[in-house]
């Protein structure tokens, strides 16, 4: 489990500092009880641990137990440190050039998926050999001019919101001599690969940061469609969270534009009206419903409906999902806000993502 430092702790027993020496492979506190009648002496016990919204929850390697250590109020400043020091200082972006497709070389394939593939690339003589990754269309044949029409239209709206720090950065693109996108290097895998493995902190601040990312998307008139977890991509930082950004805008639709194709969708995080004429048009409301299926995901290890497509789109238009709290260990307030997000109708869910931004930052800063 990941492990950290914290000094000081609550439990029935009383109150009491702890103060740690950290090892290769293991973390020793020494707990010293406080507000006893007879406190014990310093003991030494081994735990490797976790943060949770409870505070530390923590795994006697000794004595094959395990104990939530919840902080006291007015003295969870190492907590406040502990989500500080992993805050990053700085997200990392693409650097801004003009590039030309026969610059590129070392394609390796890294993804596919509809009608296009992504490849990692290398750009010589750019920042010491800049790492790229490249998307095309997949070609079998003749390339049908909508292909090409297609990817530059994606190409043309993400690249007027890939300012945001959270929005993966389009370097360049062309029509020539196919269609091309030229992206920053995301090197630290998809969301998918992380659900349910997060540390709350973590997951919160990757929610918020998200839906900051949609939110911007959205004040440009820009609707995502196709959020899932494996369109949200990390890049590396040392010491600290690894970044989160959305990616993939290839269903992306400017909000006074209508789209019912389920062409290339992952169903287990589409909303109702995406497959269901009864629910209304697509629209940024569509978002909100997907990232609260794609949250449901990162904290419980599972999207809210499983099965085969068929079956999970009957179950997202008649069912309810089950409360995240009955699957999953997660703060209080969380399933009133993924139910909200998750609400079949779209005049039940939020009115706007903004608001869903400010109560899973509330979350966060509650910590």
């Amino acid at each position: 489990m990941p492990r950290g430092v914290v000094d000081y702790f609550h439990k029935t027993s009383g109150y009491g500092f702890i103060t740690s020496e950290e090892t290769s492979s293991d973390v020793f506190f020494h707990m010293t009880e406080v507000g006893d009648e007879d406190p014990e002496p310093d003991q030494v016990v081994r735990f490797s641990y976790k943060h949770t919204h409870k505070g530390l929850r923590a795994t006697s390697l000794d004595l094959d137990t395990e104990q939530d250590i919840e902080h006291n109020e007015p003295n969870n400043k190492s907590w406040t440190d502990t989500i500080n020091k992993n805050l990053p200082d700085s997200v990392p972006n693409a650097p801004n050039i003009s590039i030309e497709y026969g610059e590129i070389t070392d394609k390796q394939p890294i993804a596919g998926g509809g009608n296009a593939d992504i490849m990692r690339a290398t750009l010589p003589g750019h920042d010491s050999n800049l790492m790229i990754a490249v998307k095309k269309p997949r070609i079998n044949g003749a390339l049908a001019m909508s292909t090409v029409e297609g990817m530059l239209e994606e190409a043309k709206l993400w690249s007027k919101i890939d300012d945001h720090d959270h929005i993966v950065d389009v370097v360049d693109y062309d029509g020539k001599p196919i269609p091309w996108i030229a992206l920053e290097y995301m090197d630290g895998g998809h969301l998918g690969e992380r659900c349910g493995e997060m540390e709350t902190a973590e997951a919160l601040w990757t929610a918020v940061v998200i839906t900051e990312a949609v939110y911007y998307a959205h004040r440009q008139n820009i609707a995502h469609l196709d959020l899932k977890p494996e369109n949200i991509l990390f890049r590396s930082i040392d010491r600290s969270w690894d970044v989160p950004k959305v990616s993939d805008w290839g269903l992306s639709k400017y909000l006074h534009q209508h789209s019912k194709s389920i062409e290339a969708l992952s169903v287990e995080y589409a909303a109702p009206e995406q497959f269901d004429d009864e629910y209304g048009h697509t629209d940024d409301l569509t978002d909100i419903y997907q990232l609260g299926a794609v949250f449901y995901d990162l904290f419980t290890g599972r999207p809210p409906f499983e099965g085969q497509p068929f079956k999970i789109m009957n179950k997202i238009k008649s069912d309810r999902p089950t409360p995240p709290s009955e699957i999953s260990d997660v703060p209080e307030g969380l399933d009133d806000i993924l139910m909200r997000a998750l609400a079949k109708e779209k005049a039940d869910r939020y009115d706007d993502i903004v608001y869903l931004r400010d109560d899973l930052q509330q979350l966060f800063t509650r910590l």
